[in-house]
């Protein structure tokens, strides 16, 4: 929720640097309580089946019985592309998107919910929509800013000799020039699918970057397998899934800004995490052609994009399709880098 507000006063103009954060505490409370809805592992029946403490948490087995607690704290600064190029920041990521489905909040404390599958509807029309292609939505873009500049000479032709009347219906024009050309690069670029029925979400997101997918998660194998024949991805493209509570536990306080960074190092390294305590899978996930998951590291050539997709309970969940970063330096030209400067 935090990353989705942080992410949105940004793209409202509202703020140009956002900070999100959250921080856990364990308390004799939450230790008592947690048991009770099955969500911690039992040390003591773990202890007499011979497993060790690294084995505690068993995502996607058959033998997973809960996780260990885990206690986090995070942090995040979100900037504007803008401000982050001026001010030398460093950039690790692009959030495509974000949204959160909390319909049922509270509903049921111990599922997760599917309810982030709205992102992924959309009216049938049997057609895919042409505003999907880049390349077209940049043509129209070109030709709504040539309209804009052919407005613009035309004011200036209508203005008399120097004044300060003209010399500030001049600056009005200026301004609404800049403003009308911001507000169309917008609706080409990552506005382009607001309103339309027949564009979800998702797949909007993508066709602004031109990526593919690489998602994570554990309670989302059904979710990321609809999504992706939604998408229409061909079978045998496997889509590897990062679990990270094998290693990190179950964080009760909002992980979703830190396995976030997690998926970050993975785009930066080129590694896929494996499961190293995968050693039963539950039957269910067979069903599912898209999602794999490996129980050992596997070294890629590259990564453009991770699929976060973090389920809480109370069927609250979120999905942020995050590209790396340099989908975002490519974009601008490079004079404006060199005249901003390198840190």
């Amino acid at each position: 929720m935090s990353l989705d507000v942080a992410v949105g006063t940004i793209k409202l103009g509202k703020a140009k640097v956002t900070t999100a954060g959250a921080s856990g505490s364990y308390s004799r409370n939450v230790a008592s309580t947690t048991p009770q809805i099955k969500m911690t592992t039992d040390a003591l029946e773990d202890h007499a089946i011979g497993r060790s403490p690294k084995e505690l948490s068993q995502p996607c087995t058959a033998t997973c019985s809960g996780f260990a607690e885990g206690i986090v704290s995070w942090i995040l600064i979100r900037m504007s592309a803008s401000a982050a190029i001026r001010c030398g920041a460093p950039i690790y990521g692009v959030p495509a998107m974000t949204a959160t489905a909390t319909d049922k909040e509270g509903h049921i404390i111990p599922t997760p919910g599917q309810g982030i599958l709205m992102i992924a509807r959309e009216s049938p029309t049997g057609d895919i929509s042409p505003f999907l292609n880049i390349s077209l939505r940049r043509q129209e873009r070109q030709k709504i800013i040539a309209s804009i500049k052919s407005w613009a000479d035309a004011k200036h032709s209508q203005l008399g000799g120097k004044s300060d009347f003209t010399n500030t219906r001049v600056k009005c024009i200026e301004s609404k020039v800049r403003q009308m050309i911001k507000n169309a690069q917008g609706e080409q670029s990552n506005k382009f699918w607001r309103n339309d029925p027949t564009i979800f979400s998702l797949c909007s997101s993508l066709a602004t970057w031109r990526l593919t997918i690489v998602a994570s998660g554990k309670n989302d194998p059904h979710v990321i397998n609809q999504q992706l024949k939604k998408l229409g991805r061909t079978h045998g493209y496997a889509v590897p899934v990062v679990c990270q509570k094998w290693l990190a536990g179950h964080p009760r306080m909002l992980p979703a800004a830190w396995m976030l960074n997690s998926m970050i190092q993975c785009m930066q390294t080129g590694i896929v995490p494996g499961n190293r305590n995968l050693d039963n899978v539950i039957s269910e996930l067979v069903e599912y052609s898209h999602p794999v998951s490996p129980s050992r590291s596997i070294q890629t050539p590259g990564i453009s994009t991770t699929l976060h997709t973090p389920f809480r309970f109370g069927q609250v969940g979120g999905e942020i399709p995050v590209p790396i970063q340099t989908m975002c330096t490519q974009f601008f030209h490079k004079k404006h880098l060199v005249s901003t400067g390198t840190r």
